[in-house]
């Protein structure tokens, strides 16, 4: 009767154990494939950005990609160079991306934004802005007119462009 009970007692310690590694293990597979998720992807639905030069805009996520962030604000539309986000407060996950919206880069931003005609807001990391139409797109660079003068703004220094919509 003692050799029984010990037995069970034995046998419900070895199942206490397994279940604490099983556990342990499911924490650490969640660990490994939240440390192999891009920050990028958790950015989704309304979201809040703090950004480098802009200051905190806010809006509903139409676009992320490895460069940019699309925000669609009300009567704007906000796009943000992905290196100067500072800061994220987001309630979702990114939306799927095509093929296209994946290699989407500053470039091709421009040129649309240059083919539509829209005077923007262009604020630089370093919080400078300017209001101006975009005249041409160049490597590594937008050449934007203001007040009748032509800027050169390298695109390492876009923090955001935002366009009316």
């Amino acid at each position: 009767m003692r050799w029984d009970r010990l037995f069970a007692d034995l046998e419900a310690a070895a199942d206490d154990d397994a279940l604490l590694e099983r556990e342990a293990m499911v924490a650490e597979l969640r660990d490994e494939t939240w440390s192999r998720t891009p920050w990028r992807e958790l950015l989704g639905g309304q979201v809040e950005v703090e950004v480098s030069g802009a200051g905190r805009l806010s809006g509903t996520v139409g676009l992320v990609n490895e460069r940019l962030l699309r925000l669609d604000a009300g009567g704007l539309e906000h796009v943000v160079a992905l290196g100067a986000v500072l800061g994220v407060r987001t309630e979702g996950r990114a939306p799927t991306l095509t093929s296209v919206d994946a290699r989407l880069g500053w470039s091709q931003v421009l040129r649309q934004i240059r083919a539509d005609g829209d005077e923007v807001l262009v604020v630089r990391v370093d919080g400078s802005s300017v209001r101006a139409q975009v005249e041409q797109v160049v490597d590594g660079g937008v050449l934007v007119r203001s007040a009748g003068r032509t800027l050169l703004v390298p695109l390492q220094a876009l923090a955001v462009v935002t366009v009316p919509r």
